[in-house]
């Protein structure tokens, strides 16, 4: 999940350019704020940019869209039972490891070694 960075000193303006400047169309940004009248200033700004990978957001619709979505995974996973982990007895388990494998000496190493 992302980390989210608090601006809250600057301007909707300086937001939303930074977020432009941030995604150069590749990512999709949500910027979130307090209150409804600088949702709308971000809306405005995003539309007249024509920045179709950002989104002016409220807390409220932010906190909508999270319950939204925990709503449909838990839907979608309601009729999968988690597998039950099988556990083999403790005298299975210990079966004898085999040897580790030596590798084989290269010719210029045997050539060194023996003069």
């Amino acid at each position: 999940m992302a980390v989210s960075k608090n601006r809250a000193s600057e301007t909707v303006t300086a937001r939303v350019e930074h977020a432009l400047n941030l995604t150069r169309g590749r990512l999709k940004l949500w910027l979130v704020f307090d209150d409804d009248a600088a949702v709308a200033e971000a809306r405005s700004l995003i539309q007249l940019k024509k920045a179709r990978n950002l989104l002016a957001l409220s807390r409220s619709d932010l906190e909508h869209r999270h319950e939204k979505a925990v709503r449909q995974i838990l839907e979608r996973y309601a009729g999968h039972a988690p597998r039950p982990v099988e556990t083999e007895p403790a005298e299975a388990a210990e079966e004898p490891k085999p040897a580790p494998r030596r590798r084989a000496a290269s010719r210029q190493n045997a050539e060194a070694v023996s003069g």
